[in-house]
């Protein structure tokens, strides 16, 4: 009697350190993406996967900058706080801030990056590939 195989789990979320914080990715509905402090002091990054997946990863880029800047208090507004409008963000960082933000960005990429993957082919039934 053969056995069945079992179907392996794929996972909704992917968490890994970024300098100390506690950060959770995870996909949203369409694309784009954005990231959030959650109440426990970690952050959450959510990514639309309708994008193909050289955009996907971009936007993991760019949120992770984001959050990591945002964590090591290198992000300003140049306009009113209280405005959604993300255009008045101004970074402020030497070359050393800007280098070991590029390091600590790299090595959360290179921990997440396989589950993300996986993530996004089981959601969205396209293979993750550079066209």
């Amino acid at each position: 009697m053969k056995r069945k195989a079992k179907k392996k789990k794929v996972k909704t979320s992917v968490s890994c350190p970024l300098n100390g914080t506690n950060v959770k990715v995870s996909f949203r509905a369409g694309a784009g993406g954005n990231f959030e402090w959650r109440k426990n002091g970690g952050v959450n990054i959510q990514i639309g996967r309708k994008a193909a997946w050289p955009n996907v990863v971009g936007v993991l880029i760019h949120e992770v900058m984001e959050a990591l800047t945002a964590l090591l208090d290198l992000r300003f507004s140049s306009v009113d706080t209280h405005s959604v409008d993300l255009g008045g963000v101004l970074l402020i960082l030497t070359h050393a801030q800007f280098t070991s933000v590029c390091r600590d960005v790299g090595s959360f990429i290179s921990k997440v990056l396989p589950d993300v993957m996986q993530m996004y082919e089981a959601q969205t039934d396209r293979k993750a590939v550079v066209e």
